[in-house]
């Protein structure tokens, strides 16, 4: 697996219209010539740090610095297979918290997939985690209490059109692992939904 990392000012990002989450999702592709008709496989994660922008992907190939970004302002790192051999881990997790409600059509019959509503309260996110911990194979160290960001929404465009939105949450804090081939599969796939659009991501520093 690689990790990588890349910066963009604000300059560069309106001159290239990264201008919201599908933007940025139509140019991770740019790190990975020639793959843009496969399927996805990788994870990526957008964060605001002024002056700019910082960009991470995590993939099973190495990817390339993109020309629109300059070389020193693009690292990658191989992870090892025993980087997730330890128990305790910092995490960092930009997430798109949300529960699947019941939706009706015109006839008043329910439908097969329901809707998908954000979760905002901090009980709720903290319960939204502790359920994905749960199902992925961890749990989330309550002491210290976790940290959670509040809910900002992200709205974004197609064709210069508004096409929907995601509520990004924050989260920090410690993690046990209890299951490390279900951990594994959490870290390699992300966690919750809208993953295309840079959220799931775990960043991880062991705790030794």
């Amino acid at each position: 697996m690689y990790l990588s990392k890349l910066e963009v000012d604000f300059e560069t990002a309106g001159k290239l219209y990264l201008t919201d989450l599908y933007r940025w999702h139509q140019h991770s592709w740019d790190l990975f010539p020639g793959r843009n008709h496969e399927k996805r496989q990788f994870l990526t994660r957008l964060d605001p740090v002024a002056p700019g922008f910082r960009f991470y992907t995590l993939s099973a190939i190495e990817p390339v610095c993109p020309k629109w970004v300059p070389r020193e302002s693009f690292q990658v790192k191989k992870i090892h297979e025993s980087f997730l051999s330890y128990t305790l881990y910092r995490f960092d997790l930009r997430a798109n918290p949300t529960k699947k409600i019941k939706s009706f059509n015109e006839k008043g019959e329910e439908k097969k997939n329901g809707k998908r509503i954000a979760l905002l309260k901090e009980e709720d996110l903290l319960q939204w985690l502790n359920r994905k911990a749960e199902a992925n194979g961890f749990e989330v160290i309550q002491n210290p209490k976790p940290e959670i960001e509040p809910p900002v929404q992200n709205a974004f465009f197609k064709d210069k059109s508004f096409r929907g939105s995601h509520f990004g949450a924050v989260f920090k804090g410690i993690l046990k692992v209890k299951d490390p081939a279900l951990f594994k599969k959490a870290f390699l796939e992300g966690i919750g939904s809208a993953k295309s659009f840079g959220f799931g991501m775990l960043l991880l520093q062991p705790v030794k």
